[in-house]
C-alpha cells in the first residue's frame, strides 16, 4: 500500500537571501516521492536519478535552461566530473545544485562516516566553482524517526551529522510522516538545503 497522508510534521526555514522558493521546490520533490512510492516500489530506498528526477520538475518551470549532469568543465579538456543539476536565465547567477540521499534505522547498514564522507565530496566540488554563481547542496533521507526532533534522533549518527553540517549555510529543513516500502522500519522522510549564493565562499564545514 505505499505512503500515508504527507502531513508536515516539522519544517524550519532559515533567514537568509536566496533567488529560489526553496521550501515551494522541496515540498513539490517529496510530493513526487511520495506518489511514486505509492506505486509499490521495488527499490530499497529513492534512487538518486529519482531525486533529480523530482527536483528537475520542480525548477523546470523557473528557469530558462536547466540541464542535468552538467560538467563542471569541458569535456574537452579532459573533465569528467559532473553536477547533479545545472540552471540558468538571462542576467542572473548560474545555479549548480548537488544532491545526495541518506538514511538511517534501526537494523539498517547505516554508516554514518561513509555517507557523510560523500556529503563532503559533493560540496567539495561545489567549493571550486567561482564564487559568483548559486550553489545547492539538498540532502534527501529516510529515518526511523524524525530527523529535525532532536530528542527522537539523538541516537543516530546520521542525523547528528546533518546538524553539524555546514550550519551557516543551512536555509531549509522539512521533514514528513512517509513509507517508501512497507515494513522496511523507515516511517519519515527528511530534507535539508545548504545554499551558498552568489558572492559567499564554501568555507570549512561550520
Amino acid at each position: 500500500v505505499g505512503a500515508g497522508p504527507a502531513i508536515e510534521r516539522c519544517s524550519v526555514m532559515l533567514p537568509q537571501a536566496t533567488t529560489m522558493d526553496i521550501p515551494a521546490v522541496i515540498d513539490a520533490m517529496l510530493a513526487d516521492l511520495a506518489l511514486v512510492a505509492s506505486s509499490q516500489p521495488n527499490e530499497r530506498l529513492p534512487k538518486e536519478e529519482q531525486i533529480r528526477c523530482s527536483i528537475y520538475a520542480a525548477i523546470r518551470p523557473l528557469y530558462h535552461v536547466v540541464s542535468a549532469e552538467r560538467g563542471y568543465a569541458s569535456i574537452d579538456d579532459g573533465s569528467r566530473i559532473e553536477c547533479d543539476l545545472w540552471a540558468s536565465s538571462p542576467d542572473r547567477p548560474p545555479v549548480w545544485i548537488e544532491f545526495k540521499r541518506c538514511w538511517s534505522g534501526k537494523g539498517w547498514v547505516n554508516k554514518p562516516p561513509e555517507q557523510l564522507g560523500y556529503w563532503e565530496g559533493d560540496v567539495d566540488k561545489l567549493r571550486h566553482l567561482d564564487v559568483n554563481s548559486d550553489r545547492y547542496f539538498v540532502l534527501v533521507g529516510l529515518f526511523d524517526c524524525d530527523p529535525l526532533c532532536d530528542q527522537a534522533s539523538a541516537r543516530s549518527g546520521v542525523a547528528n551529522n546533518i546538524r553539524a553540517f555546514y550550519r551557516a549555510h543551512l536555509v531549509h529543513s522539512a521533514s514528513k510522516p512517509f513509507a517508501w516500502r512497507d515494513g522496511d522500519g523507515l516511517n519519515c522522510i527528511g530534507a535539508w538545503v545548504w545554499h551558498w549564493p552568489s558572492g559567499a565562499a564554501v568555507g570549512p564545514a561550520a
